[in-house]
């Protein structure tokens, strides 16, 4: 029945149209939804005066609209810490940077010269002439051999070494005596003179010989270095002789020879005047022709850079012609194909690249994470954890103590200090090293000393086999020369300068006076060309120097 007084059943139920749909076959119901898929399948707004299970939606929805989409429960100190500690440029506060604040000496003042002094740094202040310091660039310890331009001492130079050398151009002396073997007490065994350094030839000796109580001047391979009775092959002595020599009247003799034909002798054997020839100074002897009979016909010197090369390149794996070209046609810094690693850094040296340390900030994001907390939640809930390393107020007050930025390995502050710094040092090793006094007032020890010509000890030699023009950088130094002559020009040298000659030969050689310049000999009105006698040694000394009058006095052994 369909009576207003009958229950009829229905399949389904359809009240204009589809406001209303009723599925009694799949208990569902559709609210402006002809075929409903849920048991309330509803399409539009629904407005509700009451409560829905005890819940008043729209308070609910008001709460609901002000938390962020994702948001997540209240997170624990621990998960706070942890995310926290892990962002990048957040100045958090860790357990290393903890410990490192408790490490910090309260009110700590890396610029306080005598928290630095404490520490072992060497001050300013300590130091008589700072600038000294900063510029030492040697060794000025008792082990060191420094060198310096020029060197004044106000007191006494003592020499402990076993020889002594002087690098000089002069040796002027005070004394008018000169005592050599002082410390000889008992009876002597040593021969004792002057030897001179005569390069590639037997040096010469001027002295007293113990062996045979006699004056004696000759050459031998002896050096200054050598003690004992010297082998001395007798030398001439140019000079003029009054009275009797080995027991002759040379008056007397002088005039028999005078009668005599000069070098007039008994007729001689080929084999005598073989052996006399070879006896002579650079005779060409049996050993020399043997040995220039060994020489090669046509045999030369040093190769030719192109012989060398050619020599080279004939050997098994030479770097050739066609290698160098290839090796310059590849790229510079050019590389076998790049592997994942060398990509990566590549890729992450670009602007803006993904890099690892992105990667992991964002693995350690909670999925979904906001800040949801109130500062004041977080801070509750972070120091409510043990082991956060929280900033009490002891610790603010001591980190307020501490001065901005400070750091005690920072140069800045160091120097402010007052502490002399590395970088302040032309040479740090040796300022290390420094074992002695090396102010003006002071007599440091050295085991040798040298200025930029050389060993103050020595004086270099330059050898020369021609006729030669002094210049500036012949200063300090000796020539030893062969043949031709020196010539001395004004405009070069300044007062003071000097330089020794050296007659390495068996003939006279002239020392000509330049134009405008004047060469005097030393203790005589002569002056213009002088003549160096054959194995004769000088010293041309500066005097004056004026602009095309400069004045030279010169001194030696066979200077004339």
């Amino acid at each position: 029945g369909v009576a207003t007084t009958d229950s009829p059943a229905f399949a389904g139920l359809t009240v204009d149209t589809n406001t209303i749909k009723v599925d009694s076959i799949n208990n569902r119901v559709g609210i402006v939804q002809a075929v409903p898929t849920e048991s309330l399948d509803v399409v539009g707004n629904i407005a509700v005066s009451g409560t829905v299970d005890g819940r008043d939606l729209a308070t609910d929805g008001s709460k609901l609209d002000g938390i962020e989409a994702g948001a997540t429960g209240d997170q624990t100190g621990a998960e706070i810490k942890s995310a926290y500690e892990a962002e990048l440029d957040t100045n958090a506060y860790t357990d290393t940077e903890k410990s490192k604040l408790a490490g910090i000496e309260a009110a700590a003042d890396v610029t306080d010269s005598t928290n630095v002094t404490a520490a072992g740094a060497l001050m300013d202040s300590e130091l008589t002439a700072i600038s000294s310091v900063k510029a030492l660039n040697q060794g000025v310890a008792t082990t060191d051999s420094p060198g310096f331009v020029n060197l004044t001492l106000s007191g006494d130079l003592t020499v402990n070494g076993t020889t002594t050398t002087l690098d000089t151009a002069n040796l002027t002396v005070d004394d008018s005596l000169i005592e050599l073997s002082r410390n000889t007490a008992a009876a002597p065994v040593n021969d004792a003179g002057i030897v001179i350094e005569r390069g590639t030839s037997d040096n010469a000796f001027i002295g007293w010989d113990e062996s045979v109580d006699k004056f004696v001047v000759g050459t031998g391979t002896f050096t200054g270095a050598t003690t004992g009775n010297l082998t001395v092959t007798t030398g001439t002595l140019v000079a003029n002789l009054e009275g009797t020599v080995d027991g002759r009247n040379i008056t007397t003799d002088g005039s028999k020879l005078d009668g005599i034909e000069s070098g007039a002798t008994a007729d001689q054997t080929g084999a005598e005047i073989k052996a006399a020839y070879e006896a002579e100074l650079n005779a060409f002897t049996d050993a020399q022709f043997t040995k220039l009979s060994g020489i090669e016909t046509g045999a030369t010197a040093d190769q030719t850079g192109a012989e060398i090369k050619a020599a080279y390149e004939a050997e098994l794996n030479a770097f050739t012609d066609a290698q160098f070209t290839k090796l310059s046609g590849i790229e510079t810094g050019a590389t076998a194909d790049q592997t994942g690693a060398e990509i990566k850094a590549a890729y992450e040296a670009e602007l803006n690249a993904f890099t690892d340390a992105q990667f992991t900030k964002l693995s350690g994001i909670e999925t979904g994470a906001t800040a949801d907390q109130t500062g004041a939640e977080i801070k509750t809930s972070l120091f409510a954890e043990a082991d956060t390393n929280n900033l009490t107020d002891t610790l603010l007050t001591k980190l307020n103590g501490v001065e901005a930025s400070a750091d005690v390995t920072d140069s800045t502050n160091v120097t402010a200090a007052g502490a002399l710094m590395d970088s302040e040092l032309t040479a740090i090793a040796s300022v290390k090293a420094l074992d002695q006094g090396v102010a003006t007032t002071d007599s440091p020890t050295f085991v040798a000393v040298s200025d930029s010509t050389g060993n103050l000890r020595d004086i270099p030699q330059t050898t020369k086999t021609a006729a030669y023009v002094l210049v500036i950088g012949d200063a300090g130094t000796h020539i030893s020369i062969t043949t031709g002559g020196i010539t001395v020009n004004p405009n070069v040298f300044q007062v003071g300068d000097a330089v020794s000659i050296y007659n390495d030969s068996g003939a006279s050689q002239t020392i000509t006076q330049g134009t405008n310049c004047t060469l005097r000999l030393a203790g005589t009105t002569t002056t213009g060309n002088l003549t160096l006698a054959e194995y004769g040694v000088c010293t041309i000394l500066c005097v004056k120097d004026v602009t095309d009058a400069d004045v030279f006095v010169v001194t030696g052994g066979g200077i004339s």
